[in-house]
């Protein structure tokens, strides 16, 4: 007979009950702030309702639904300001995971190996604002991108606890990229999708998709980090195959549309990750050389526009080139997060393009990660910026070389995603952008990943 436990049973009914006092606050927050008078009113109502109710007994269901608001942010579907329901979102998962009773026998929670590592990338630009003359609504995005996603880093990897777990957030990561895709391409193919562009040989303006709230490299970034993880999908055996080789269709057509060079040369490495690796050293300068040389005419002409009067090259140049004198100038902490644009209108550097009090405003980044964070948060900031990529690497290297072979692919989608993240932010920076709460979530997918796997081989 079980014996009954009444602080347990207490416990848990104040759960149930505050999960779904949650859930009607936040059904309501959403009619007020997002939904009234929106025709899909009900049926989004219905849907954040059900997700509120199943996520308690299953994780996995609530993870891959904030996952996939964080996605549908950009899209400003969800009300004003945008962030608010991820945000939401992600605190309710956060509360679930630290509230929620283990049963008995139920592995132990243990601090993740990448868990100092992601604690330092919000508490060292926290740390710079404060020591610096930095603005706090331009540090804001920054740091609630990077807040958000702690959170969700903490609470993924409280709340994956087993195998399936792991691999259902990996075919829902699979579903997300086809919705963004898809709906990236179709955009394209509609003739919408954003106000910049470029004009090819035959004078005629191709359209670079961008969604309503952020910029053409905004989405390549975004499901830049999803291809290896549907590539992932393709590898294992059951329903989720088919949905990740569409998912990986759609997100590369989708990175296609948007015309991002970066990107799109970093899509390119993805695939040398998924081989073996001594064929890898021979196809990269292979697919890198077939994408400029023998794509489509519209992409090379793309890539033609670098070099046609190389007004585009010396941009480029002049950002990285402020970027580092602002660095030199504030090495330790730099000028504060979300303070490059103020740095570089003031910066006094010879050949330096958009100057004070001309008609173009500055730049709003360096345009490349670790030059911008060097300049925005220091020695300090790279610090922890390369330090986490690189643990994020060691995990990835654990999880390929595990003998458990569930693990395998996802330790290759690991390694692939970091360094498609880094091609892409050597000339772009999307991570501060959009990416940043993206990123820290996978990598949580990833260490989940990691301690069941090492629990499954330390249990035979």
């Amino acid at each position: 007979m079980t014996a009954w436990h009444p602080w347990g049973q207490l416990r848990s009914l104040a759960l149930t009950a505050a999960v779904v006092l949650a859930a009607c606050l936040f059904v309501a927050a959403s009619v007020q702030a997002a939904f009234l008078g929106q025709p899909l009113a009900g049926i989004g109502l219905v849907i954040v309702l059900s997700v509120a109710l199943a996520t308690p007994g299953r994780p996995e269901i609530g993870v891959t639904a904030v996952l996939a608001l964080v996605a549908l942010s950009p899209l400003q579907v969800l009300g004003n300001p945008p962030w608010l329901l991820p945000l939401a979102g992600t605190v309710g998962l956060l509360a679930l995971a630290l509230l929620a009773p283990r049963a008995a026998g139920a592995p132990g929670v243990a601090l993740p190996a990448l868990g100092p590592f992601v604690l330092a990338l919000l508490v060292v630009p926290m740390v710079s604002l404060l020591t610096t003359d930095g603005a706090l609504d331009e540090a804001f995005p920054v740091l609630r991108a990077l807040a958000t996603g702690a959170m969700l880093f903490v609470a993924i990897t409280l709340l994956l606890r087993e195998r399936a777990q792991v691999l259902f957030v990996v075919r829902g990561l699979s579903a997300i990229a086809i919705g963004v895709g898809g709906y990236a391409t179709f955009l394209y193919l509609s003739g919408g999708g954003g106000g910049t562009g470029f004009f090819v040989g035959t004078g005629t303006l191709v359209t670079r998709v961008a969604f309503a709230s952020g910029s053409p490299n905004q989405v390549a970034g975004f499901l830049l980090l999803l291809v290896p993880f549907a590539a992932a999908a393709v590898l294992y055996r059951g329903p989720g195959r088919l949905l990740g080789g569409l998912a990986l269709v759609l997100s590369v057509a989708g990175i296609y549309v948007t015309f991002s060079r970066a990107a799109l040369i970093a899509v390119a490495v993805i695939p040398l990750f998924f081989i073996r690796p001594r064929w890898s050293v021979t196809l990269a300068p292979l697919l890198v050389l077939g994408l400029l040389l023998g794509g489509p005419e519209i992409l090379k002409e793309r890539f033609s526009t670098l070099n046609e009067d190389g007004s585009e090259v010396a941009t480029r140049t002049s950002f990285w080139t402020t970027g580092l004198s602002v660095f030199a100038s504030d090495p330790l902490l730099g000028v504060g997060p979300g303070g490059f644009p103020d740095a570089y209108a003031q910066a006094k550097v010879p050949a330096k393009q958009f100057l004070p009090q001309a008609i173009f405003e500055p730049p709003p980044h360096a345009h490349n990660l670790f030059i911008n964070t060097a300049a925005e948060q220091g020695a300090l900031g790279l610090s922890a910026l390369v330090a986490a990529l690189v643990a994020a690497a060691l995990l990835s290297k654990r999880l390929r070389y595990r003998r458990v072979p569930w693990a395998q692919p996802l330790g290759r989608a690991g390694f692939a995603m970091l360094a498609a993240f880094v091609v892409h932010s050597l000339f772009d920076v999307t991570f501060l952008e959009s990416t940043a709460t993206t990123l820290l979530a996978l990598l949580a997918v990833l260490s989940a990943a990691d301690a069941i796997s090492a629990r499954e081989v330390r249990d035979g």
